[in-house]
Order: structure tokens, then sequence, then C-alpha cells
């Protein structure tokens, strides 16, 4: 565990998983952990973020939002060596 983790960002899932239901799969444990952050599938990240202290998870078909964003991260890191 990265424990200078402080935030997740959730991407749900296309249909039953809307951040409510997100929201109730959480345990308990969790939410006074962490800073968490329940978007609907497909929404795009529109908060700076550090990647050091934030993770981003997403959720059936909301896995394609992180992806996305660590191919851009990816990029970004060696566009800039």
């Amino acid at each position: 565990m990265n424990s200078a983790l402080c935030t997740l960002i959730i991407w749900g899932g296309m249909y039953y998983a809307t951040p409510d239901w997100m929201d109730k799969q959480i345990p308990e444990w969790m939410w006074s952990r962490y800073e968490i952050i329940i978007y609907p599938y497909g929404t795009p990240l529109t908060m700076d973020y550090d990647p050091k202290t934030t993770g981003l998870i997403g959720f059936s078909a909301g896995g394609l939002c992180p992806k996305e964003l660590q191919e851009r991260l990816c990029l970004y890191r060696i566009n800039r060596s």
C-alpha cells in the first residue's frame, strides 16, 4: 500500500455502477482514510491531481477512463525527457 496515497478518484461503469451504487460498495474504513471522488462513466477528469498521492480507479467500463489518463501521463513524461 502506498502510504502517501490520500485521494482516490473512481469511475463507475456504464449501467448499474452509478456513483450512488459505487458509494455503497466502498468499505467504511476507506472513507475515513481517503478523500474519495466518484465520477459517472465517461466523465472527463477536469481537476488537477498529483499522481504521487492520487489513485485512479475504474470499475468495469469505467476502467477505460484511468487507462486513458495513464497513457496521456506516460506520453507527457516521455515527451518531457
